[in-house]
């Protein structure tokens, strides 16, 4: 799902559908006491063995689930290797230079306002449209230039594969690995080395956050990435219809899915939606619809063969 903003905590997770999807941990100061109950340990000075448990997760999670697929798809003869390499340079060219670049003229420092409205609203809407229309214009230019094929239905798993795939490991794989190394430099007393490029008021902020970090924080953070791979997928064929079926209408319906997706977890970004908990929960429902959904547009290309 996919990467709002950039994240102002020490642990990115940041995704892209962005996100988003919605990442944990982005602005801990928007949960509810319930939620931080159940996600945060605290009192301790080092980061504890379950947390050490919980970013190994996160990893097999963000990385071993796009190399699962791949395996699969390639063993059902459905990989396609043009639209997966394909997917994964527009999630780098639309997603992460072309979109941040325009965050960077509207969203405000704070990171869930816009420059020119404090309405929380107006933010959550802006990140779930802008999602949207770059990832899905990203996925339209990119087979419409570079694939002069009709897309089957292979190619478009291949395409999300790709671009989702790409997010779970950049975003999500290597936050994980980030985690662990602050982690080691905290029980092992090296993170004041670091006191001659960070303040040290922020290697304390960093200290307590990692220490507070419990299992489920980023047991949650994989499983965003597996959902949010999911929903790539999805997404991905509804654009390569619009490839095959001539007509553009199929992009505007994703990037009307891709605000559908996108919009609790801005909500909840914003602080509109206070509940991590509530949201994480919309988000899987929206994935297994996803999931669903992927399985039963497979008729749709079998019954367009050029």
């Amino acid at each position: 799902m996919m990467d709002i903003v950039k994240s102002k905590n020490p642990k990115l997770f940041a995704g892209h559908m962005r996100y988003t999807i919605f990442f944990v941990m982005k602005n801990p100061d928007r949960h509810s006491n319930e939620d931080l109950k159940l996600i945060f340990r605290g009192g301790s000075e080092v980061v504890s063995s379950a947390s050490y448990a919980g970013m190994i997760v996160d990893f097999i999670l963000a990385f071993g689930f796009p190399l699962v697929l791949l395996i699969l798809f390639n063993k059902k003869g459905v990989l396609s290797w043009k639209p997966l390499t394909i997917g994964i340079f527009v999630f780098i060219i639309f997603s992460q230079v072309l979109e941040k670049l325009l965050h960077a003229l509207m969203i405000a420092p704070g990171g869930t306002t816009l420059k020119f409205t404090p309405s929380p609203w107006a933010f959550a809407i802006y990140a779930a449209l802008a999602a949207g229309v770059f990832e899905e214009i990203g996925r339209y230019i990119g087979l419409k230039w570079f694939f002069k094929e009709k897309p089957r239905y292979g190619d478009g798993l291949s395409l999300g594969l790709g671009h989702g795939g790409m997010e779970a490991i950049l975003i999500g794989a290597f936050s994980a690995v980030y985690a662990m190394i602050f982690a080691h430099m905290i029980n092992t007393g090296q993170l004041p080395d670091l006191h001659s490029q960070i303040s040290q008021a922020r290697l304390e902020d960093i200290k307590a956050h990692f220490i507070q970090q419990g299992f489920g924080t980023y047991v949650i953070a994989g499983v965003e990435r597996v959902v949010a791979l999911i929903i790539q997928i999805f997404l991905a064929l509804v654009v390569s219809l619009s490839i095959l079926r001539g007509t553009f209408k199929y992009v505007i319906y994703a990037i009307g899915l891709h605000v559908v997706f996108d919009f609790v977890p801005a909500l909840h970004q914003a602080g509109i939606v206070q509940s991590l908990w509530a949201t994480e929960t919309v988000v899987i429902l929206l994935g297994i619809i996803a999931a669903v959904m992927i399985f039963r547009l497979r008729p749709a290309f079998d019954s367009t063969k050029s």
